[in-house]
């Protein structure tokens, strides 16, 4: 595999990582973009497999939306117990989220590349074809 698949595996096994301890540990969860190892793998969300995923920008049609708003509402209130079984329980769906974004990844690597990579690799297929 070519550095750049690599590069979106490692970011999505670290991001999934990085929302199982903001799950231990919400108090302390970390939840804007500046702490999503996707994002600053990709510096935005050019090439990012979560967006080549949902066809979508900014995590929209993601459980994060969910976890964006509720950790503002969390760090203006005072932990209720309430509102920290529902940070847990939107962090576990985005953390499936995120593992069905890297199952698909790893089964379906070719949609994942760029457009300049399928170039290159149809010319190099067609190369070895025309060897042939």
């Amino acid at each position: 595999m070519n550095d750049e698949f690599i590069k979106k595996c490692d970011a999505l096994r670290a991001s999934i990582e990085h929302h199982k301890r903001n799950l231990e540990d919400p108090k302390n969860a970390k939840i804007s973009g500046v702490h999503c190892p996707c994002c600053i793998a990709f510096k935005g969300c050019d090439g990012c497999p979560v967006a080549i995923f949902t066809n979508e920008t900014n995590c929209q049609d993601t459980p994060w939306g969910t976890l964006d708003l509720m950790e503002s509402k969390m760090t203006l209130s005072e932990y209720k117990l309430g509102d920290v079984e529902r940070f847990q329980e939107a962090e576990r769906m985005e953390i499936q989220f995120l593992e069905w974004v890297y199952l698909d990844l790893i089964t379906n690597p070719e949609q994942y590349l760029d457009q300049d990579e399928r170039v290159r690799r149809a010319i190099e297929d067609l190369k070895i074809e025309w060897k042939q």
